[in-house]
C-alpha cells in the first residue's frame, strides 16, 4: 500500500511519536515557529492525522515508502505541509479514496454539499468516484480542511477502462450548479494519474503520474497498454 497515490496512511500511536521530529524537520523553514511546531505535534500526536502516500522525494529502503501530511492550519495563506519516510511497521491501516468516498457520502452531514450529485453522477455513467484532498482528509479527521473556495478532489477508476465520453459534461453541471472547482483525476491501477481535462482533450502525449516518476507518454501507445491490462 506504501505504492499507491492518493491512499491515506494512518500511523501507529508509538510511530507518530518516534517519527514527530523528522515531520517537524521536514516542515518548510518559514514554518518552524514554535506555534506551528505545537500545532503539528497536537495534530500527529493527538489527533492521530494520516498521512498520504505519495512520489518519495528522496532515496527509499526496499520496504519504505514516503507520506506527506497537509495539516489543518496555515501559516498567512500557506497550508502546512510536511512528509516524512515510512516502513509497514509504522502503519496500522490505510484508507483508499474508494473507501473515503463512500464514508463521506454516508456522514451526516456530508462534508461538502455537492458530494450527493456526484454520487448520482457516478451512478449514471457506471464509474467508480474516490476522494482525495482536503474533502478527503476532512472526511477522515473532522478537521476543518475545507474553506468556502475549496476545490473538490476526485479521482476516477480507471482501471476497467477509460471513463465514459460524456462524463466531463456531468462533471461540469456539478459544477457550476454548487459554485465548485472540481479537480479529477483519472487513475489507473490505483498508481498512474492523469488530468481528466487532459485525457478527453484528446492531445498526442499524456502527462502520467505515478508513484515512481512523471512522464510523457504517447496516448495511443498508453491506452493500448490499459486495454490489454483490463482485457478490452
Amino acid at each position: 500500500m506504501l505504492r499507491r497515490r492518493h491512499t491515506l496512511a494512518h500511523l501507529r500511536a508509538e510511530a507518530r511519536t518516534s517519527l514527530l521530529p523528522a515531520i517537524l524537520d521536514a516542515l518548510p523553514e518559514s514554518m518552524r515557529d514554535p506555534v506551528t511546531a505545537d500545532q503539528v505535534e497536537f495534530a500527529v500526536r493527538v489527533r492521530g492525522i494520516p498521512g498520504i502516500v505519495c512520489r518519495p522525494t528522496r532515496p527509499m529502503g526496499a520496504d519504505e515508502g514516503q507520506i506527506g501530511f497537509a495539516f489543518p492550519f496555515r501559516v498567512g495563506a500557506d497550508r502546512v505541509k510536511s512528509a516524512v519516510t515510512v516502513a509497514p511497521h509504522h502503519i496500522w491501516a490505510f484508507t483508499d479514496p474508494w473507501t473515503v468516498f463512500r464514508t463521506a457520502l454516508a456522514a451526516n452531514p456530508v462534508p461538502h454539499p455537492a458530494l450527493p450529485a456526484l454520487a448520482t453522477v457516478e451512478r449514471e455513467h457506471r464509474v467508480r468516484f474516490g476522494l482525495i484532498g482536503s474533502a478527503a482528509l476532512e472526511t477522515m479527521t473532522g478537521a476543518g480542511y475545507l474553506r468556502p473556495d475549496s476545490d473538490v478532489d476526485l479521482v476516477v477508476d480507471g482501471s476497467q477502462g477509460p471513463p465514459p465520453a460524456g462524463l466531463p459534461d456531468a462533471l461540469d453541471a456539478v459544477a457550476r450548479a454548487f459554485q465548485v472547482a472540481l479537480d479529477v483525476e483519472i487513475l489507473i491501477f490505483d498508481n498512474y494519474g492523469i488530468k481528466m481535462k487532459e485525457f478527453f482533450s484528446r492531445a498526442d502525449t499524456l502527462l502520467v503520474k505515478s508513484i515512481e516518476d512523471v512522464s510523457l507518454q504517447k496516448r495511443d501507445v498508453f491506452i493500448d497498454k490499459i486495454a490489454e491490462c483490463c482485457g478490452v
